[in-house]
């Protein structure tokens, strides 16, 4: 299953955010072990450096994001996908650029927490806790 993470998502984890690291920490496990293919946007990137640099040295962030690009695939941004956010009907032009970005790399889905701001989405939004319990009984059921 092909899912793109919001931003926050990766946050959580790199930050140690309570209460959503557990969560968090378990779709990176998902997308460690093969069972998950993960994206993140590339307009998300530059958003994890900054908010991770207020924690963390400039060399520790830079590795934090070398792992990350070891696990993730990074779905570039192009004027198209910028211009074609804005018919998409979000509140949020953010939201509205990942939703794209979700699109274009064929994923299955999005996870994030602020799932009432994809009303719009046709792509299924999934909490970090559903998506959780969703891929341990689809894994469950297949040992």
């Amino acid at each position: 299953m092909k899912i793109l993470f919001d931003t926050n998502i990766i946050l959580d984890v790199l930050l140690l955010r309570k209460p959503f690291v557990k969560d968090a920490l378990a779709l990176l496990a998902f997308v460690e072990k093969g069972l998950l293919k993960g994206f993140i946007s590339s307009t998300a990137v530059t958003t994890i450096y900054y908010l991770a640099r207020k924690k963390y040295s400039a060399a520790k962030v830079r590795n934090l994001l070398q792992d990350l690009f070891l696990l993730f695939d990074v779905v570039e941004s192009s004027k198209d996908d910028f211009q074609q956010a804005f018919d998409w009907g979000f509140k949020d032009f953010e939201d509205a650029v990942v939703y794209q970005n979700a699109r274009r790399a064929d994923c299955q889905g999005i996870v994030m927490r602020n799932l009432k701001d994809f009303s719009a989405a046709k792509l299924p939004v999934y909490s970090p806790e559903h998506l959780v319990k969703k891929l341990y009984l689809t894994y469950q059921k297949e040992d």
